[in-house]
């Protein structure tokens, strides 16, 4: 595909403009520049271009000068298959169109565009400054990695190494070979605390369900005293209204007594109490304006009768205006003429000294001295001709004596070169390039410093393998003994681990739950102990004991019969009582020990249950720790120490970090290798070639050999190099030699021409010829002469008229005078002319500003008329509006009205008091009338009310301290209840384990997704690298090195820390890590890559345009120059197209690329 045409219809500042590429040209480069100024528009053409590929976005920013529905871009584009017409309008849907206006699919222009959708393109065929800086960026960020690098290039996508490390780091933010803050870490502590939450919980039903219990009793008692609350403090609320009531019956019986003393009077709108007194007011203010207006009249119609016009004054008036032109003319030309004459006299002077600067006589006729304009033109042109020509002998004179020594010169160097100590016959053109291609590749690759640093490297990676092996103590061997390992499944050590762990957290929680056990009986026998000491001997043994004796005693008397007898049956007879009576006053403490007794059973047993769970745990422990021995020692009998799954699994992995420091040592000692060879390789090709010569050299040095044919090449290149010295030499003497001889043939024509020349006017007369200075002096002199004489000619015309206008002045201001001068007096015919033009000017302004004055009284009389007019209606309509409200009221004037109206204003306030105090009585005792409020108050006893009001403010006290004391029962008993917990805390703690348990789960899933998703990305950068980096790297640093102008010799790849990396060579063979770069530097890098790019894009598919937008900023001219150098070679196989604002950018293009186009877009 390429652009013939696009036209920018309306779309962003343009309006119908056309940027025409035309057809292809075949065996010529598709190479446009568009040249133009800041903000013509050279990226918006741009941006119409992709538009027009892809559509415009929904808002679009160049909408600002033609509105969406107006906006239009086209263009002709050149496919396979021909030509065609497109035109792309802002739509929805169907915005892309054929030439006839009908709709296509907007993929029609996919398979033309190679499948590339807008962004690909954008960042892949098409290249701005930023886009370049972005490059730049890129990087340093990638620290020269060679995939990242040539791919970031290639797809032109920035950020790609920032975008894979983001990646990394959100990876490594959920899991991490021993990391601790890690989000996996952090739920599986959360899991760890639910466990622990859920051993916790144990609920006793006993008592739960005797908490319960209490609840229900406690919460219908809180309602029952809510309820008489709620009517204590109604029955409160109703005498406390009963009694605000009667505080406001005896205000309302005074309103209403004041409401019985005011008269009443007819009804009438409230406004007119205001209205009133604005009448008074502007009655008077009325009748004053009318005195005053009245006055007025009189006093201008007294000074109107003191003015008379001045009738003759007018007309002279109307006149004089005729005359101000000529008027301005005489005062100016007064001025004027005494300067003008003394010009006149200048000249005449001026005259005089050039006709002495010509060496004439001052009467001579100057105006016969001026020469015809094609004479003065001749004489000029041969003047400047022999300037030149004197400077074109000159310096042929001395080119031929250089160009005689340096023939010379040449000769003698030719004689004085030193011999060659070698074959010469071998040392043809061929051997000599064989010769330069073998000491410059061997020199670019700098085997000696590859060498060292694939030393340092493998002594550096054979020193990490060593330090890692110690760590694998006390196992000891070498790396080949650790790979011949068989490492254990991770599934078995991950099965050991999770076992272990298991059965060890087992045994911990076992040891709480029996430790807890045990502070439960301790806490039980404490209490049985306590209850012992407070019921004495009180229980079934001590009353069983206390029967028995008083059987006894009872016995012994009816066997004796005595009073000692009786006595013991007595007191045996009293303690049992006592006893009996004890027991019934502690039950409640009998039964609390007898529940006590009970549950130190239950523990006992459940302690035991616990010691044998504990003792099968310690034996679970100790089976995992032998199998884990058992694997370790299968390892190595070292290790059979290692009885833990996690110190195994950490020593495993000890040995893959030794095991991966092993393969970089392996692989630098194949490089060592390899470069060890290809220098070996290098040095005997060099020692063959200059063995070829005669030059024998068995050192094993490469430098040597390099130097020995660097030597053999300088001699070569300098006794060739002085060979054409002397031919160049001996063409430039010849060549200069006839140079000479073609400019003193000039000078003969010259001299004829010059005599011909002067002849033809009064410079043939001089004697001797005048010479070229003098007849330039001469020249200079004439056109002074020539303007001197015609501005003299000038000054003289100007007077003769100046002194016509004056008496044409002069003349008319005195018949003015004398037209005037039997009526007004003011003509004087011998008096000046000037001082009678303004005698009359006075008279004439006079007469106007009499009639202006008259003209203003007049006026304002006017005024004042119209003014009393409308006063006198004004008054009119005051009176009507008085008499209507003083007849209302049967009143004579309005000051009674206002007194009536005053009164009746202080009767409507006295209703609307009455009103609201009823209402607020109607409020406070919610009767429905005011009738039936009057009768509430009437029966109602104010000491009875209050003293009730105080009884139930103590009642309502009481029921409120009540209401509080169970409430917080309430609360206490809840809160017991919560802390026992139930099933539900249980299923809760469950349900918040299920969901750690999936959150886990889908974080390791997208755990998974980008440790896949960027080892695949590594390993797709990795591949491509090794399909592309042939051909790229070598275009990249040809492009390189050519755009530099040889500043840098190229690129190449060296191994670094994580792969290899791209480094430049700079003229001497001194490699530079790519992020060291200066800044322009490292800009012309990526825009080599991206040259290259679009060579390896263009080998397998047709390439579509390419476009940049003022990418040589930075580029001095020298680099600039060799950038349009590649893009001209671009061109050859896809069309370019570069805007630009420089104009020496256009011109290297039209020197370096004649065949290029140059396109001008207007600002």
């Amino acid at each position: 595909m390429r652009i013939e045409r696009l036209d920018l219809t309306r779309y962003g500042r343009f309006t119908d403009q056309t940027l025409d590429f035309g057809p292809a040209r075949p065996g010529k480069p598709d190479l446009h520049i568009v040249l133009g100024p800041n903000e013509a528009g050279k990226t918006t053409a741009l941006n119409a271009w992709l538009d027009l590929l892809y559509g415009m976005a929904p808002n679009t920013p160049y909408a600002f000068q033609h509105g969406y529905e107006l906006m239009r871009v086209g263009a002709r584009l050149g496919l396979a298959d021909g030509a065609r017409e497109y035109v792309r309008v802002k739509r929805a849907k169907n915005s892309l169109l054929d030439a006839d206006g009908h709709p296509v699919p907007d993929d029609a222009l996919a398979e033309a565009m190679g499948g590339l959708g807008r962004a690909a393109y954008a960042n892949m065929f098409s290249l701005d400054a930023d886009a370049l800086e972005a490059g730049g960026k890129e990087a340093i960020a990638s620290k020269g990695q060679l995939g990242e690098m040539l791919f970031s290039a290639s797809a032109g996508l920035g950020a790609l190494s920032g975008a894979l490390g983001d990646l990394r780091a959100r990876a490594d933010a959920f899991w991490k070979p021993r990391g601790r803050n890690t989000e996996l870490a952090r739920l599986k502590n959360e899991l760890a605390e639910l466990r622990q939450q859920r051993d916790a919980i144990d609920v006793i039903a006993s008592r739960h369900a005797t908490l319960r219990t209490e609840l229900e009793r406690c919460l219908t008692s809180y309602e029952a005293a809510t309820t008489n609350q709620g009517q204590l403090r109604r029955r409160s609320d109703d005498i406390r209204g009963v009694l605000a009531a009667l505080d406001l019956a005896p205000r309302l019986a005074a309103q209403r007594a004041r409401l019985a003393e005011l008269p009443e009077h007819p009804e009438a709108p409230a406004a007119w109490a205001d209205r009133a007194g604005e009448l008074v007011i502007g009655e008077a203010r009325v009748q004053a304006s009318l005195r005053a207006l009245g006055q007025r009249d009189e006093e201008l119609t007294q000074r109107l009768a003191a003015l008379s016009p001045d009738e003759a004054g007018l007309r002279l008036g109307a006149e004089l205006p005729a005359l101000d032109g000529a008027h301005a003319q005489y005062v100016s030309v007064s001025r004027s003429l005494p300067n003008r004459r003394q010009d006149l006299e200048t000249c005449a002077q001026d005259t005089a000294a050039l006709l002495r600067q010509l060496e004439r006589p001052t009467d001579e006729d100057a105006a016969g001295l001026l020469l015809p304009g094609r004479l003065v033109i001749t004489l000029r042109e041969l003047i400047d001709r022999r300037a030149v020509i004197d400077a074109q002998l000159q310096d042929a004179r001395r080119e031929y004596a250089d160009a005689q020594a340096a023939l010379e010169q040449a000769e003698t160097g030719l004689t004085d070169m030193p011999a060659i100590t070698a074959d010469t016959a071998a040392m043809d053109g061929e051997w000599l390039a064989r010769l330069a291609a073998a000491a410059d590749h061997a020199r670019q690759q700098g085997f000696d410093r590859r060498l060292a640093a694939q030393r340092r490297d493998a002594a550096d990676a054979s020193a990490r393998l060593d330090q890692r092996l110690q760590l694998l103590a006390p196992w000891r061997g070498d790396a080949g003994a650790l790979a011949a390992m068989a490492a254990p499944a991770g599934s078995l050590l991950e099965a050991l681990s999770r076992d272990l762990t298991e059965a060890l957290r087992a045994r911990d929680h076992l040891n709480q739950v029996i430790d807890g056990q045990r502070a439960r009986r301790d806490e039980t026998l404490a209490e049985l102990a306590g209850l012992a000491k407070v019921t004495g001997a009180v229980d079934e043994a001590g009353a069983a004991g206390a029967r028995a004796r008083r059987e006894q005693a009872w016995a012994a008397h009816r066997l004796t019969l005595d009073a000692a007898s009786a006595d013991a049956f007595e007191a045996a007879m009293r303690h049992d009582d006592m006893v009996a009576e004890t027991r019934l006053t502690r039950q409640k403490e009998l039964l609390q020990a007898v529940q006590l007794r009970q549950q130190q059973a239950q523990i006992e047993q459940r302690l035991a249950q616990l010691a044998a769970r504990l003792g099968e745990a310690e034996t679970r422990i100790c089976e995992l720790r032998q199998q884990t021995g058992a694997v370790a020692g299968a390892l190595s009998p070292e290790l059979a120490a290692l009885d833990a799954p996690d110190a195994l699994t950490d020593w495993l992995q000890r040995r893959q970090r030794a095991l991966d420091a092993w393969e970089p040592l392996l692989a630098r000692q194949q490089q060592l290798a390899e470069t060890t060879a290809l220098r070996d390789e290098a040095a005997a090709e060099l020692r063959a070639l200059l063995g070829q010569a005669g030059v024998m050299d068995d050192g094993d040095s490469l430098a040597a050999l390099i130097a020995t044919a660097d030597r053999l090449r300088a001699a070569a290149d300098a006794s060739r190099r002085q060979r054409e010295e002397r031919q160049r030499t001996a063409r430039e003497r010849q060549h200069r030699k006839r140079a000479l001889e073609r400019v003193e043939t000039a000078a003969s024509a010259w001299q004829g021409a010059w005599a011909e020349a002067c002849g033809a006017c009064w410079l043939g007369d001089l004697r001797p010829p005048p010479t070229p200075a003098q007849v330039r002096a001469a020249l200079d002199v004439l056109p002074q002469l020539e303007a001197t004489l015609g501005r003299r000619q000038d000054l003289a015309s100007r007077i003769d008229k100046m002194e016509r206008d004056r008496r044409n002045f002069a003349d008319a201001v005195l018949a003015l005078a004398q037209r005037h001068a039997a009526t007004d007096g003011t003509a004087d015919a011998s008096g000046e002319a000037l001082a009678l033009y303004q005698r009359l000017q006075a008279r004439a302004a006079a007469a106007a500003e009499t009639l202006r004055r008259r003209q203003d009284i007049q006026n304002e009389q006017a005024d004042v008329r119209e003014r009393l007019q409308q006063l006198g209606q004004q008054a009119a309509l005051l009176q009507a509006e008085a008499a209507r409200i003083t007849s209302h009221f049967r009143v004579e004037t309005l000051t009674e009205a206002q007194q009536v109206l005053a009164a009746a204003q202080k009767r409507r306030e006295a209703l609307a008091q009455i009103g609201e105090l009823e209402q607020q009585i109607l409020q406070f005792t919610g009767a429905a009338t005011i009738d039936d409020a009057d009768r509430q108050l009437a029966g109602a006893d104010r000491g009875a009310l209050q003293a009730e009001a105080a009884t139930l403010a103590a009642a309502i006290d009481a029921a409120h301290a009540h209401v509080l004391e169970l409430h917080a029962e309430r609360r206490r008993l809840e809160k017991a209840i919560a802390d026992i917990g139930s099933d539900a805390a249980a299923a809760q703690l469950e349900t918040h384990r299920q969901t750690v348990l999936l959150d886990i789960a889908e974080k390791a899933r997208g755990y998974l997704k980008l440790r896949l998703g960027v080892a695949a990305t590594e390993l797709a950068l990795s591949a491509w690298r090794d399909n592309h980096r042939s051909s790229l790297l070598r275009r990249a640093s040809e492009a390189f090195s050519q755009m530099s102008c040889g500043a840098w010799a190229g690129l190449t790849a060296q191994p670094g820390a994580s792969g290899e990396a791209l480094v430049a060579v700079d003229g001497e063979n001194r490699p530079k890590e790519v992020e060291k770069l200066s800044k322009g530097a490292r800009f012309q890098l990526y825009l080599a890559l991206r040259i290259a790019a679009f060579h390896d894009f263009a080998a397998g598919r047709t390439p579509p345009p390419f476009v940049a937008d003022d990418v040589l900023e930075t580029f001095d001219d020298a680099r600039a120059a060799a950038t349009l150098d590649l893009f001209a070679d671009m061109a050859g196989q896809a069309q370019v197209i570069y805007f630009t604002h420089h104009r020496h950018l256009c011109d290297m293009v039209a020197q370096r690329c004649p065949d290029a186009m140059l396109h001008v877009l207007s600002a």
